[in-house]
C-alpha cells in the first residue's frame, strides 16, 4: 500500500532518482514517485511540490551530489504547461 511521505523525502528521491537532461511533466514525475517510491502523492500535491523545489531553489537550495550540484529548472512550453528538467553543473 502507497504511503504518504513528507516533501523533503520527495525532493531527495527526485533529485537523487530522476534521469538528468530528460523532460518531465508533473504527472511523470507523480507516476515516478508513485512507482518507484511507493508514494502515495496526490497531482495537485506534485505541481505544489515542484513549484517549491524552483522557489526553493531561487532562494538559495542547493542539492549536491559528487560535488555537483542538482538543480530542476522549469520549462514552459507554448501552451504554458511546465515540464521540468534535472540538471547538473559542476
Amino acid at each position: 500500500m502507497p504511503v504518504k511521505r513528507d516533501w523533503i523525502v520527495r525532493m531527495i528521491d527526485i533529485f537523487q532518482a530522476l534521469e538528468l537532461g530528460i523532460l518531465y511533466n508533473p504527472t511523470s514525475i507523480r507516476d515516478f514517485l508513485r512507482a518507484y517510491c511507493n508514494d502515495s502523492i496526490s497531482a495537485p500535491t506534485a505541481q505544489k511540490l515542484l513549484s517549491s523545489i524552483i522557489k526553493a531553489q531561487e532562494e538559495g537550495l542547493q542539492f549536491r551530489i559528487n560535488k555537483k550540484i542538482r538543480r530542476l529548472i522549469e520549462k514552459k512550453t507554448a501552451s504554458k504547461d511546465s515540464l521540468y528538467e534535472l540538471i547538473e553543473e559542476d
